[in-house]
């Protein structure tokens, strides 16, 4: 399977424009159940899955992302 780079490029950015959008999300989110700000990202492939580290509860969230233009 071959791929251009120009489409490895544009997908490897996507994933780090999401990455950034999820932590800055992070700085801003608290645990649904205890409001602890102690929240770790589990994993974002797909939807993005969170845990608290307090109270352990899991939950999943995706942050409304914005979408950018490369047009020059």
């Amino acid at each position: 399977m071959l791929v251009h780079i120009g489409e490895f490029l544009q997908a490897v950015t996507e994933s780090v424009y999401k990455r950034e959008n999820l932590m800055r999300t992070a700085k801003k989110m608290s645990c649904p159940k205890c409001r602890s700000e102690q929240i770790q990202l589990l994993h974002n492939k797909g939807i993005a899955k969170w845990k608290c580290r307090e109270c352990k509860v899991c939950w999943t969230h995706e942050p409304i992302t914005l979408i950018r233009s490369n047009s020059n």
